[in-house]
C-alpha cells in the first residue's frame, strides 16, 4: 500500500487545481498493521467496498464479516455492521460513502474448477429439465440459486457434465434495504452511498434503479403494473413475436408467477436470455439452409451433387439447439431420413 500511496499522491499532485481524488477501498484494507492511513492523506473521499471479499477465512484481518455460510458459497455481499466499521473509517475524518452490491453473478463449477459467466441468468437454466434447483440465503440476504445437473446436457453453447453446479449469487430488495439501513448508523464522516452496478448488455443479473430505489424507500417512485408488448419476432423459417415484460420486481425475495395466455394456438414458447436472440436467429437460419438443401437433394437424386448437399443439410440440423430451440421430432426424423438416404 505504501507504493498505492506515492501512486495517488502523483495524481493528485498533477491534478487541475479544485480537483477532488475519491476511490474505493477493499474492506482488508483497513485491518490493522496495513499502511491504509498513507493511502487516506492523498485522497478526498474513499468507498468501502462492501462486496466481493476475498479473503479465504471470510474476514478481514481478523474482524469478521458476517459471512459465516458453508465453503461451497460463493456470495457478494458483506454484511454491514455499523458498530465494526464505523470507527475504523470515521478515524481518517475523511468523507466516505458505502458500497453496497445490487448486482448479481453467475458461475459454472465443475469439480475444483469455477467458471463465471457474464450472460447466463436463471431463465437459461430453470426451464431445462437435465438440473434441479435448490436455494439458500447468505446473512447480507442475498439468494443463491444452485442448478445441478442431474445428467450431460447441452445448453446453447456449453456442455455441463452430470454433477457440474451452476450457481447464481443474486442481489435482492431485502439486500439493498438491509445494507442501506446500516449504513445509514455509521455517522461521523459517512456522506451516503454508492449502489454499484446498474444492469448492463450481457449482465443482467443487477437490481434496476428504479428497484434500488424502491427497497430503500425513497419517494416518488412510480412503479406501474406489469405489461406486456407484443412486437414481431423476425423470424425466417415461422411467424414468431417476442414478448417482453415491463415494470415487474424481477428481484423479489417472493416466489412470482406471472401467466401469459395466448388467443391464438402456438407451436412452442421459450423465454431468452442476453445474446440468446442472437443464437435464436442462427438456429433459424440453420434450419432455413437445411429446407433450402434438402430441395436441391430431392431435385438432383444421387449425384455426388445431391449427396454433398445432403451431408450439408445434415451438418445444419446438427447444428441446431433443439432443447431450446424446438422442432425436435422434425429434426430428428429428417436426420433419419437424410442418414438412410447416403447409406443406400
Amino acid at each position: 500500500m505504501h507504493e498505492y500511496a506515492t501512486f495517488l499522491h502523483e495524481i493528485r499532485r498533477n491534478l487541475p487545481t479544485g480537483m477532488q481524488l475519491s476511490i474505493t477501498a477493499l474492506l482488508d484494507w483497513f485491518r490493522d498493521g496495513t499502511a491504509i492511513a498513507e493511502v487516506m492523506k492523498e485522497v478526498d473521499e474513499f468507498v468501502p467496498q462492501f462486496y466481493d471479499i476475498s479473503d479465504p477465512e471470510r474476514s478481514a484481518g481478523g474482524i469478521r464479516l458476517g459471512m459465516t455460510q458453508r465453503d461451497d458459497i460463493r456470495p457478494i455481499a458483506a454484511k454491514i455492521d455499523a458498530a465494526v466499521w464505523a470507527p475504523r473509517f470515521n478515524k481518517y475524518a475523511k468523507r466516505y460513502r458505502i458500497g453496497i452490491s445490487s448486482f448479481g453473478r453467475s458461475a459454472e463449477v465443475s469439480g475444483s474448477h469455477l467458471r463465471v459467466y457474464s450472460d447466463l441468468t436463471p431463465l437459461a437454466i430453470a426451464g431445462n429439465s437435465a438440473f434441479t434447483l435448490q436455494t439458500e440465503r447468505t446473512p447480507a440476504h442475498e439468494i443463491l440459486l444452485k442448478y445441478g445437473a442431474v445428467r450431460k446436457t447441452k445448453m446453447s453453447y456449453e456442455t455441463f457434465e452430470a454433477g457440474d453446479l451452476v450457481e447464481f449469487a443474486m442481489p435482492t430488495s431485502e439486500s439493498v434495504r438491509d445494507a442501506y439501513d446500516n449504513a445509514k448508523r455509521m455517522g461521523g464522516y459517512c456522506e451516503g452511498v454508492l449502489f454499484f452496478r446498474w444492469p448492463i448488455p450481457d449482465h443482467e443479473i443487477a437490481l434496476s434503479p428504479a428497484e434500488v430505489l424502491k427497497a430503500i424507500g425513497a419517494d416518488g417512485i412510480d412503479l406501474s403494473m406489469p405489461r406486456l408488448v407484443a412486437k414481431d419476432g423476425g423470424c425466417a423459417a415461422v411467424r414468431c413475436v417476442d414478448l417482453h415484460l415491463f415494470n415487474v420486481d424481477s428481484k423479489s425475495n417472493v416466489p412470482l408467477r406471472y401467466k401469459v395466455t395466448s388467443s391464438v394456438p402456438f407451436e412452442y414458447f421459450f423465454a431468452f436470455v442476453p445474446g440468446e436472440r442472437d443464437l435464436r436467429d442462427m438456429q433459424e437460419e440453420r434450419w432455413r439452409a437445411y429446407l433450402i438443401l434438402n430441395d436441391i437433394v430431392e431435385r438432383s437424386g444421387k449425384t455426388p451433387l445431391g449427396r454433398k448437399a445432403a451431408r450439408l443439410a445434415l451438418r445444419c440440423l446438427r447444428g441446431i439447439a433443439t432443447e431450446r430451440f424446438g422442432r425436435e421430432t422434425q429434426i430428428e426424423q429428417a436426420d433419419i431420413r437424410i442418414s438412410n438416404w447416403l447409406q443406400h
